[in-house]
């Protein structure tokens, strides 16, 4: 080979070796590269699988969560269940309640005057005794319509009605009759006396007030106890006497608008009472009002007719304010009956209202209340 084609292979040698030796290390370091982003992607990797079992512990534990909260929430919704019907089983009584209240109520109503009954009493032999008691039991004069007191207990012992004990007529040992079955069964006991009584007056103050008379004019004549003195009761302008009390004197009463309700009452701690009734001057409405109206009020005996005394003026009876504790074997007034309420004095039913004057109208009042709360 010559010398100058051997220099030229040299050279061409020496450059594809410069170039391979170039190529090389170009590999080397993108070798090197590559391999640096292998380990950056197995950490990489590795981090990304820790925080793939951390999740899938944090799914087991959520999966568990889940279902100890589906657990709960059935047996929420199972005691809701029972919850709901308890609800409507003490809403459904709360109304029996309350239905139980207004048929209460509603009879007190009914039987707080005669005319209230009056077409049950037609065509019937009590309808000849409110005849008796509508012409001779009131007077009227030029101010004044006149009730008399003795008459009405007079009346009705003339057609037959006596005291009977409820065991006598019906066969219990305390009942209230209603004013038709005291006058059908021909008597009844002190409480019956007395609501007869007021439904008797209340049907003469009707035809006091349909003559034009306002109540505030309505007199109650009734006598009280005096020795020596005969008191000769005689109906309207006749001058006959009919009946007379002895040791007894004339006396008339009247007290604003002259309403008339039933009171009973007895011992402090005692089974035994008795009840007569109370001349207000304003109309009860509710149970705050008792003591207000009725302290001082004229008492009077239904069986006789008979003036007894006054509440709280010297009168054996007593009326209690609200929250005042009754003495042992106080004479106390413990009920009232209203046109359409019942009012007790509560001094050891309920603790929370120990000593407080409550009715009727107060228990509905609360359950309606206590159902709105639950509703």
């Amino acid at each position: 080979m010559e010398p100058k084609a051997a220099s030229l292979i040299t050279g061409a040698a020496a450059i594809l070796l410069l170039v391979l030796i170039g190529s090389t290390a170009a590999l080397f370091v993108q070798t090197q590269k590559n391999r640096q982003t292998i380990i950056e992607m197995g950490s990489a990797y590795s981090a990304l699988e820790k925080e793939k079992n951390s999740l899938e512990t944090e799914t087991a534990l959520l999966n568990q969560s889940k279902n100890a909260l589906e657990s709960d929430r059935q047996r929420l919704e199972e005691k809701n269940s029972v919850l709901e019907k308890d609800l409507n089983s003490t809403l459904s009584t709360i109304n029996t309640f309350k239905e139980l209240i207004n048929t209460s109520m509603s009879w007190f109503s009914t039987n707080h005057n005669f005319n209230n009954r009056i077409e049950e009493v037609k065509e019937t032999d009590n309808a000849y005794i409110l005849a008796q008691i509508q012409n001779k039991c009131k007077k009227e004069g030029a101010d004044y319509c006149k009730i008399k007191s003795g008459c009405l207990p007079f009346v009705n012992e003339r057609n037959g009605v006596t005291y009977v004990t409820d065991w006598k007529t019906t066969g219990k040992t305390d009942y209230l009759k209603d004013i038709i079955s005291t006058l059908d069964d021909k008597g009844g006991d002190c409480e019956d006396w007395s609501l007869l009584f007021v439904a008797e007056y209340n049907y003469l103050a009707d035809e006091c007030t349909s003559a034009g008379y306002p109540r505030d004019k309505i007199r109650i004549n009734t006598y009280v106890h005096e020795q020596g003195t005969n008191y000769g009761l005689t109906y309207n302008d006749k001058s006959a006497v009919e009946y007379f009390r002895p040791d007894s004197r004339p006396a008339d009463i009247s007290s604003g608008d002259n309403y008339l309700y039933v009171v009973c009452g007895g011992k402090h701690g005692s089974q035994t009472g008795h009840c007569v009734v109370a001349l207000s001057p304003a109309k009860i409405g509710k149970s705050s009002e008792v003591y207000e109206k009725l302290d001082g009020a004229p008492l009077i005996e239904p069986q006789t007719g008979q003036l007894t005394g006054y509440i709280n003026r010297g009168s054996a009876w007593h009326l209690l304010k609200a929250g005042q504790k009754p003495a042992p074997s106080e004479e106390m007034i413990y009920l009232v009956i209203l046109e359409d309420d019942v009012i007790i004095f509560n001094y050891k039913y309920l603790e929370d209202e120990l000593y407080q004057w409550i009715g009727y109208k107060d228990f509905y009042e609360r359950l309606e209340e206590f159902k709105n709360t639950l509703t």
